[in-house]
């Protein structure tokens, strides 16, 4: 569900800057900007592009939580699946993430060994 309140508080987690400075910047109306702000009511479309990008998120993120990286993301599962374990090890290790153990295919005892 899409609610004003929630577009403000994922709004503030991300900006770095005041929202007067961000107005001026983006050419948004700082006053029509805060009286939607303090009506706890949501800016209209120009105004939410133009905070979407004074933040470096999408529109969609700000509006529901949601992040448009869905497909992206499986585009990339799909290549490094096709890659082996050996770039998922690496991609796992690049993002600090616990890799998962693998037979080290030079081990010719076929003990298992962490990327």
């Amino acid at each position: 569900m899409i609610t004003p309140y929630m577009f403000w508080k994922r709004f503030d987690r991300l900006k770095r800057e005041s929202l007067k400075d961000i107005c001026a910047r983006q050419g948004i109306r700082y006053d029509r900007l805060l009286h939607n702000r303090s009506d706890c009511r949501l800016p209209k479309a120009e105004d939410l592009v133009a905070l979407g990008d004074a933040v470096g998120v999408s529109i969609e993120y700000l509006l529901t939580g949601r992040h448009h990286y869905s497909a992206r993301i499986r585009r990339i599962a799909d290549h490094l699946t096709d890659q082996g374990e050996d770039a998922l090890g690496e991609v796992e290790r690049l993002l600090g993430l616990d890799c998962a153990c693998v037979a080290d295919e030079s081990d010719e005892t076929g003990t298992q060994s962490t990327l």
